[in-house]
């Protein structure tokens, strides 16, 4: 796929995950059963996340993200590790949860919460670890940049 079809498909697969919300707008707008009605609106979520994440992507093709500054990748991997900690909470209550319940019900909803938890947690780690600090840009890298791309490397005069 060259990078033309990338593009269009990304761009048309942003437009069924919008159709997706739209669907399920629709649908549960009078529905009286809360339980199946949010679980509708959490599959839209989804959709909406997927539709949001899909025009990233196009972004980042496009050459539309920007680096992160040193001081704002230390606040936001400041922040990924507190939300890490809570994730982790979240997963340990809502295993204890599921254990302790008999209900099959309960046990559905809370095994599929506890599924999105263990999910965001794995995603935050590889962002922590990945995606983070290959856009953050040092002062010394954006020193070596400068002196790199510049004409006369630093000498006097230039």
């Amino acid at each position: 796929m060259d990078e033309d079809e990338l593009k269009y498909f990304l761009k048309k697969q942003a437009e069924l995950e919008q159709k997706i919300v739209d669907a399920v707008e629709e649908n549960t707008k009078d529905l009286k059963n809360i339980l199946i009605k949010e679980l509708l609106k959490g599959i839209a979520y989804d959709s909406l996340k997927h539709k949001n994440m899909l025009i990233s992507l196009l972004a980042m093709l496009e050459s539309k993200t920007t680096l992160i500054d040193e001081l704002a990748s230390s606040k936001l991997i400041e922040g990924i590790k507190k939300h890490i900690e809570m994730e982790e909470e979240a997963i340990k209550t809502y295993s204890e949860l599921l254990e302790k319940t008999e209900d099959k019900n309960l046990k559905l909803v809370i095994g599929y919460i506890l599924e999105d938890e263990k999910r965001h947690h794995a995603l935050l780690k590889k962002i922590e670890e990945a995606i983070i600090e290959r856009y953050t840009l040092s002062e010394k890298d954006l020193f070596e940049l400068v002196y790199y791309y510049s004409v006369s490397h630093g000498t006097a005069g230039g």
